[in-house]
């Protein structure tokens, strides 16, 4: 570039000094500009402009593509210097995982500035031609996008051998689509750099010891977040301890392995595989994305003062400031299930697969348009199920996202925040499960318990006072009619065929429900044969039958001092949480083994509580009022044919719901009952897969939403007053 100038100007000088020598002249010339500006349409259909030669030589092509959103005029130029305010590129940044080591050079700068706002999911093209010399090395396309300077210059094409007189660059998908503002002035540069840019890894990267035994996590990280790095926090939920760079559960406090560190992340130039310990019988791998300016020496620990078994974060807090998300998994066994899970929160459009069955090929595509209010969009294109993997798109993550937004009592757990928060880069953070919303909006999310929220029409089942909501409808209807359940729940111990009744397993008998109406629901037990009915005479063998189970155990858990810290306090929102204990009742070998030691627990046996739970999840699912199935409908039947046969009734959960609508075949572990309908969002893993994760693009503002702060929600124990032979 400097010789070409020179030489430019040499040239010019030796012109003025012959013309004035003698009185004659030479030919006159006309130099090449130093931009060259043109325009064109954008929108449904791609068109080409070309450009003449500027000053240093640069001529050529630019395809631009198709918007998947809006159309306008753009005004294309083609110049040799930045615009003004925008720094000459000596470095670029990759867009997914980390900064870029060495220095490029600039060639050509091509600026694209629209008169009304428009969406792109890919680049432009580029086919330029150069003088010779001035392509030596690796060349790259560059783009600066003056709403986001923060970001820095970002690798969006190459790296591509430069030599000879020409180069090219092909469309390549941006990941996140780019919303080009109206007027603003949006960059292109082909800079080229003596070698390939290395991938740069944080001056942190731990000396990591891979675990002799261990199973490879493959990441790949298309989230697109600028300005951000991607930390790994693999965790055992056997010892309670984080992986740390000895390669080993042995450390109490978060570790943050930087993605970009090691080998099995795509793009990295890491040496080392990160690698999860075999033999692990359970625990979660959290993926935070936390700020990151390129050049620093520490890698950022947001996770301190988390822990391994609960939300990332002290307080509730779930990190609100930060996109996060993990998956559940084990490397026990052959047949171990891994799975993403929403139980807590949908963070990040995640995909899960293991080594037998790669995640495909990465398709972008356009993101959503926000549907009329009210109104629920339509799901985006998901593989078959033979496709062996699991997740959302980031499609799919937007729609959820615009899903929940429409529904009322639901868009208060609708998180979105600027990210890093100095800049205007809002992106939707998460959907917060109703079970853990107490910790984030300070609505009441048990509407059963809510005596003014009953459906319109009202059915005719409910009765004239509805102290207790819905559920007051559901009781009533019980106390009508009963309901066949059977005690063969998963989760709530083995069947004992022919054992004596008691702790430690269920005894596989059919019970029926009736209600009192006014505050138990009433289970008697009937016998083992499958031809039982509320007609048949109660068992003698067990006592005391029947069972009674009050409201309250359903709406608000109490259990004992034990629990809980030993504070003794309810649990509020159970209707829509993991039951606690998993069937830690008297005594039992459950509990024992968990620690708990627990005596005088709410639960007399495994079947009052695989009752408990089975009635609160028919509850959930709106699948109570059904009359013509044995409950839980996926315990003895077959699981249901479509989501429609279980989301029934207007309360249904509408979280869960929706997240079935737009995950992958419908599999969604967005509550901790998916595993009675084999709902979950699970892959097998066996010995010799590995983990596979990729983090799909997470988009920007698709719900606009940023909520107020957190606000704690007190939630007062109600008094039980039982009735007898009570759980």
């Amino acid at each position: 570039m400097k010789k070409l100038a020179f030489f430019a100007f040499a040239a010019a000088a030796l012109f003025v000094a012959c013309g004035g020598h003698g009185g004659s002249s030479l030919p006159a010339t006309n130099p090449s500009p130093a931009t060259q500006s043109t325009t064109a349409p954008l929108g449904a259909s791609a068109t080409t402009v070309t450009f003449a030669a500027i000053a240093s030589g640069a001529a050529g092509t630019v395809g631009l593509p198709a918007t998947t959103s809006g159309s306008a005029t753009a005004t294309v130029v083609l110049q040799n210097a930045p615009p003004a305010g925008v720094a000459v590129p000596s470095s670029l940044h990759r867009r997914t995982i980390a900064s870029l080591g060495g220095t490029v050079s600039a060639l050509a700068y091509v600026t694209l500035t629209v008169n009304a706002g428009v969406t792109i999911g890919e680049t432009p093209s580029f086919t330029f031609t150069f003088p010779a010399g001035m392509l030596a090395g690796t060349g790259y396309l560059a783009f600066y996008d003056p709403t986001n300077a923060a970001a820095g210059w970002q690798q969006v094409g190459g790296p591509i051998s430069a030599s000879g007189t020409s180069i090219a660059f092909s469309a390549t998908a941006l990941s996140p689509p780019v919303a080009l503002a109206a007027n603003a002035t949006y960059v292109f540069a082909i800079v080229v750099s003596a070698s390939v840019l290395p991938v740069a890894t944080p001056a942190d990267c731990p000396a990591y010891t891979p675990s002799t035994n261990g199973v490879p996590l493959n990441i790949t990280d298309d989230a697109g977040i600028a300005g951000a790095q991607l930390l790994v926090y693999p965790t055992d939920a056997t010892t309670n301890m984080f992986l740390s760079a000895d390669g080993k559960f042995d450390s109490a406090v978060p570790v943050a392995l930087p993605a970009a560190c090691f080998s099995t992340t795509t793009g990295s130039a890491g040496k080392q595989p990160l690698l999860i310990p075999n033999g692990t019988k359970g625990g979660r791998v959290y993926f935070v994305y936390a700020p990151y300016t390129p050049g620093t020496t520490t890698a950022p620990n947001p996770m301190s003062g988390g822990n391994t078994s609960g939300p990332p974060g002290t307080g509730g807090g779930m990190l609100a400031n930060y996109p996060w998300d993990f998956i559940e998994y084990g490397t026990y066994q052959n047949g171990t299930t891994d799975d993403t899970s929403q139980v807590v929160a949908l963070g990040l459009p995640l995909e899960l697969s293991t080594g037998a069955t790669p995640l495909p090929a990465t398709t972008p595509g356009p993101l959503p348009t926000a549907p009329p209010p009210g109104v629920m969009p339509v799901p985006c294109p998901t593989q078959p199920p033979s496709s062996g993997y699991v997740g959302v798109t980031s499609c799919n993550f937007a729609n959820i996202f615009y899903a929940i937004q429409n529904v009322p009592n639901y868009s208060a757990n609708v998180l979105a925040s600027a990210f890093p928060t100095s800049t205007s880069n809002v992106l939707d953070l998460r959907v917060i499960s109703p079970g853990e919303s107490a910790q984030i909006t300070s609505f009441q999310w048990n509407l059963f318990n809510l005596a003014s929220y009953i459906p319109s029409p009202t059915p005719a089942y409910c009765p004239n006072s509805t102290p207790y909501g819905y559920l007051s409808c559901v009781m009533a209807s019980y106390r009508a009619q009963g309901r066949m359940f059977t005690s063969v729940i998963p989760g709530a111990g083995p069947v004992k065929a022919g054992a004596t009744p008691g702790p430690d397993y269920v005894t596989g008998d059919y019970y029926c429900v009736t209600s009192d109406g006014a505050q138990n629901f009433i289970f008697t037990d009937v016998g083992n044969s499958s031809s039982a009915t509320c007609s048949s005479p109660p068992n003698t063998n067990v006592s005391p039958n029947p069972f009674h189970m009050n409201v309250y155990n359903l709406i608000e858990g109490v259990p004992p001092g034990p629990d809980n810290n030993n504070q003794g306090t309810c649990k509020p929102a159970i209707l829509l949480q993991q039951p606690w204990g998993l069937a830690n009742v008297n005594n039992t070998t459950e509990a024992k083994t968990a620690g708990f030691g627990l005596t005088g627990h709410l639960f007399a046996n495994d079947d009052a509580f695989a009752l408990w739970k089975g009635l609160i999840a028919d509850i959930v699912y709106g699948t109570t009022q059904s009359t013509t199935q044995i409950h839980p409908v996926g315990a003895v039947t077959p699981p249901p044919a479509s989501l429609g046969e279980l989301f029934q009734y207007p309360l249904y959960d509408q979280y869960d719901y929706i997240l079935h609508q737009y995950f992958d075949n419908g599999l969604s572990y967005g509550l901790a009952y998916d595993d009675l309908y084999t709902l979950e969002s699970g892959v097998n893993w066996n010995l010799g897969d590995s983990i596979d994760v990729r983090i799909n693009a997470v988009p920007q503002t698709a719900s606009a939403i940023v909520p107020p702060l957190p606000q704690a929600v007190p939630t007062p124990c109600p008094a039980l007053t039982p009735g007898v032979g009570s759980f």
